[in-house]
């Protein structure tokens, strides 16, 4: 009797642990996918000094990509679908920071805080609307500028009046030290150009002491209409704040291929080779890429990238170049309806480029000279209905 019980109580617990790990799965796919590994010449030169990084807008219906060339004080300005090329000269520090487009003008907020705006019609002439560092509002606060942008760069259908952008601790030279605690403070601030008014939003995350998510603890942004949507590198975790209600969502969309749970960084007590580790901690964790939109396909495109061992089968080293990656398509709604092996392995698949019927990965490390000119190569995924 006890026998046929265990042996019932055993099936049951079968099916159900079946039954719950079905819950967690992709549904048998209803797209096709085409890779094909394309080559793009830009119609200006981009072999300048490096740029300091790619930012997405779109306006219209219409994408446009940002370059934002720091050595050379100037930004770049790509519109793909119609090879139109435009430059914009800044008389100032680095323009590694924030940018926008509107209708009519072309905004940036440069290293020093300096809020320039262009005016298509006299481009490249631009003029500047204020230094948002000497703000009284942040200054009072103990805030400033965020000069690392992490994220997909992206902002889309944002009012002509919004400005968004990142804030961070502010250092007081006067006392030797930064102003408020290194964690709880505002992250995002919502600036209105016209009307000179701030709202800030988020939090900083609070950190255990000496353990930490080391080189992956990257919160990355993205920006649509009202909303700043976040998501974190080390789960699936994306946040949805509505800047007119302030009111906050959390969604988790794990990858399926997300089976080995993240590790913390414990840093070393006497900080010997913590460098190292935390780097061979940072390839071998399973981590996510930043989150981003595609407006002509409305659904939401991030790369992930499982675990990896320190050595591979052949008993070598592994490095960043050997992580695989894995497309996670999410619908509107952030539901995950696919996720596809790209035929690619790296650490990151750089900056991806919405298109009509997909997307494009950027590819830094393959390049090609033609004529003095750059051309970069992109991993075009394409999907359509089987």
């Amino acid at each position: 009797m006890k026998i046929c019980f265990f042996s019932i109580f055993l099936i049951i617990s079968l099916i159900s642990c079946r039954n719950s790990m079905n819950v967690s799965r992709v549904p048998a796919s209803n797209l096709k996918y085409e890779f094909d590994t394309t080559y793009h010449v830009y119609s200006t030169d981009m072999t300048g000094k490096t740029t300091g990084g790619i930012d997405l807008h779109f306006f219209d219906s219409t994408i446009s990509i940002i370059y934002n060339y720091c050595g050379e004080h100037k930004l770049k300005i790509f519109k793909p679908f119609t090879n139109e090329f435009n430059e914009l000269i800044l008389k100032t520090d680095c323009t590694k920071f924030y940018s926008k487009e509107t209708k009519d003008n072309y905004f940036t907020l440069t290293r020093d805080g300096n809020l320039m705006c262009f005016s298509k019609n006299k481009i490249p002439s631009p003029f500047l609307i204020k230094n948002i560092k000497q703000d009284s509002s942040l200054y009072k606060l103990g805030l400033d500028i965020e000069q690392y942008k992490p994220g997909s760069g992206m902002h889309i259908n944002i009012n002509d009046s919004v400005f968004y952008f990142r804030i961070m601790r502010g250092f007081d030279n006067r006392k030797g030290k930064y102003s408020r605690k290194s964690s709880g403070f505002p992250i995002f601030c919502k600036y209105n150009v016209y009307t000179d008014q701030m709202k800030l939003f988020g939090k900083q995350p609070q950190y255990v002491e000496n353990s930490w998510f080391g080189l992956a603890s990257n919160i990355y942004d993205l920006f649509i209409g009202d909303s700043i949507i976040t998501s974190e590198s080390v789960n699936g975790k994306i946040t949805i704040i509505n800047t007119l209600n302030k009111k906050e969502k959390e969604i988790l969309v794990k990858s399926n291929f997300d089976t080995v749970p993240f590790e913390m960084f414990n840093f070393p007590k006497n900080g010997q080779d913590a460098k190292i580790l935390k780097m061979q901690h940072f390839i071998e964790s399973p981590l996510y890429d930043p989150l981003y939109y595609n407006p002509y396909t409305t659904c939401y495109y991030r790369v992930f990238h499982p675990a990896m061992t320190k050595y591979n089968d052949n008993g070598l080293l592994n490095t960043s170049y050997d992580k695989k990656c894995i497309l996670m398509i999410l619908d509107e709604n952030f539901n995950l309806i696919d996720e596809v092996i790209l035929p690619i392995k790296r650490m990151q698949a750089f900056q991806l480029i919405p298109t009509y019927n997909g997307i494009e990965i950027c590819l830094p490390d393959l390049y090609k000279y033609e004529k003095e000119q750059t051309v970069y190569s992109f991993l075009s995924v394409k999907h359509s209905k089987k």
